[in-house]
């Protein structure tokens, strides 16, 4: 429990500094994505080189800068296959798979825990399994790794993130690397650099973009990452010396290309009489045709509506049809046209409803950002859409519609590419964001005096005769701040107790501007500190650094020098 006398230093830093370790010869840019995922290799000694990216993906039909993220796992649930390869074997007619998994979309299980309980296995078991094979992909492609002429400590990660995750979501991402072996609990914070995914797209459209469409200093730039799980929004202006500061608290949510996807999924059920079950007997006792249908045929579907089509017919594979047609009674049947048993027949109204509440979100969220925007005196001028599901034309049509008037809407070539190539360039100039505005406000619980109506009731703790709030919250940064990279902010802490052994508090996030204690928090991560000897006069300095994609914290005992640092839930302790 902590006393609130402290004293606050806010630290802004001037300059750059590299933000790979020292003895860093590659940096590698790792696009976790919902949908698809990929790795790119930059080489900090020649640092103005496009990263290389692996396109020539195992199972893929044409070349692609990412693998499909899927996992195929046995019964027991080891890793049969991944990528491609995992929805092809489970796909293939003949192979038993009838007790095997193919697993998709866990990503998002990470984001909505309501869906962890649909996977065989914990969403963050999943991500490391996936990981794990993609690092070894890259082992095998990369020679001077594969003969150990370049080792693992010399190689720095730069993992994307979306921006709408919360600081516990990044922290499962980060134990998910660990796990997968890509680095180690004690180098984790040194060498793993998480990197929010618009903010990679933007590095790679800057340099896409020099020909194509001119930022100026002052141009106010909204980033438009469309991914298969997440659509996230920042946006950024151009400052005098050619670099980025966001303007606003950004935007998205969970409404990416799956949920397309999940709405056809739907409409499919809800065609036929007791569709649910019927599907769901079909992707238990059928998963090749289901595959088929889902992954492949409506894929092609989607992806090819620019919408001019009165309809699109989606052939259903035999085996499927012939299921359907056995399971609509005779009484039923006259209802259907003599095809509409075999094929799936979409009008341009069906296909437009499919996609409708995904694109009216997005574009919702573009015009908070523009609203955003204009309440601290910026004019969005320019608009980049990027990520997996910005392929599609009738998300393109829309955006272009609705803002193309008064914003320069533009998509980079090979818009899958861009997070995950951003990603290492990045790694490699890490300048080009000067600053973020935050998300969320945080502090640290400090021990506090109890104002009755105002803290919370069960934070009431009598000592020596005085009432206190045993979790008043110092409040280290504020919800919409805007902070450079380097800048820090550092408070002091004092015991209560003349006898305390050591110190327990808790870091905090909260929605709030001013939290009043730990009852207003969203998120909340524990911290201890062992204090040496006695008296009120002890102290530990905590400093919070801002700026990043992630908070960074660094605990000191200041007698011993003791110390803990930590990104949030995750920490080294260094005694």
């Amino acid at each position: 429990m902590l006393n609130v006398r402290h004293v606050s230093v806010i630290l802004l830093l001037l300059g750059c500094t590299l933000a790979y370790p020292l003895g860093t010869k590659l940096v590698v840019g790792v696009d976790f994505g919902t949908a698809f995922s990929g790795y790119s290799i930059a080489h900090t000694s020649n640092p103005d080189v496009t990263p290389s990216v692996k396109s020539n993906w195992p199972g893929a039909l044409v070349p692609y800068p990412k693998a499909r993220t899927a996992l195929l796992l046995s019964p027991n649930l080891t890793v049969v296959e991944w990528g491609q390869p995992a929805i092809d074997l489970f796909s293939d007619p003949n192979e038993d798979m009838k007790h095997h998994h193919l697993v998709t979309n866990f990503k998002m299980g990470l984001f909505d825990k309501s869906l962890a309980e649909k996977f065989p296995l914990p969403p963050i078991t999943l991500v490391a399994m996936y990981l794990e094979k993609l690092m070894e992909s890259m082992t095998d492609e990369n020679i001077d790794i594969k003969e150990e002429r370049i080792q693992k400590s010399e190689i720095a990660y730069y993992l994307t993130i979306p921006a709408i995750w919360s600081d516990s979501e990044k922290v499962a991402m980060r134990q998910a690397a660990i796990q997968a072996g890509m680095v180690t609990r004690e180098n984790s914070i040194s060498h793993l650099q998480m990197i929010l995914e618009p903010e990679a797209a933007l590095v790679y459209a800057m340099r896409d973009l020099k020909k194509k469409i001119y930022i100026e200093s002052g141009d106010v730039v909204l980033i438009v990452d469309a991914g298969g799980g997440t659509v996230d929004l920042t946006t950024h202006e151009m400052t005098s010396e050619g670099l980025f500061k966001e303007v606003c608290i950004g935007g998205g949510g969970p409404f990416g290309g799956m949920y397309v996807d999940n709405n056809f999924i739907n409409y499919v059920e809800q065609r036929y009489p007791d569709g649910q079950n019927m599907f769901q007997t079909i992707r238990q006792t059928m998963p090749i045709e289901y595959t088929s249908f889902i992954y492949r045929d409506w894929i092609v579907a989607k992806h090819n509506d620019d919408g001019n089509r009165k309809n699109s017919n989606i052939v259903l594979p035999g085996k499927m049809s012939l299921f359907l047609k056995d399971q609509i009674s005779d009484q039923i049947q006259h209802m259907y046209e003599p095809d509409e048993i075999y094929q799936l027949r979409l009008s341009r109204e069906r296909i437009d409803d499919i996609f409708k509440n995904v694109l009216d979100s997005i574009k919702d969220e573009v015009r908070k950002q523009i609203s955003k925007a204009k309440a601290v005196g910026k004019t969005i001028n320019k608009m980049v859409l990027v990520g997996g599901f910005s392929s599609s034309p009738l998300l393109r049509n829309m955006l272009r519609t609705n803002f193309g008037e008064k914003i320069h809407v533009y998509s980079p070539d090979g818009p899958s590419k861009a997070i995950v190539v951003g990603a290492a360039w990045h790694g490699v100039n890490p300048i080009t964001i000067e600053s973020r505005v935050l998300r969320r406000t945080y502090g640290m619980t400090s021990m506090v005096p109890f104002i009755v109506g105002v803290h919370n009731p069960l934070c009431n703790h009598t000592l020596n005769g005085a009432n206190y709030c045993r979790d008043g919250v110092a409040v280290f940064a504020r919800k919409g701040d805007s902070v450079s990279k380097d800048h820090k902010v550092v408070k002091r802490f004092f015991p209560v107790d003349y006898f305390s052994l050591k110190i327990r508090t808790k870091v905090v996030t909260s929605d709030m501007m001013d939290p009043r204690d730990a009852s207003d928090a969203i998120e909340i991560f524990p911290l201890e500190m062992k204090l040496p000897g006695k008296g009120l006069n002890r102290c530990i300095t905590a400093e919070f650094s801002f700026g990043l994609s992630e908070v960074k914290i660094r605990v000191t005992e200041d007698v011993t020098n003791s110390e803990v640092t930590m990104t949030l839930g995750y920490d080294e302790k260094k005694q």
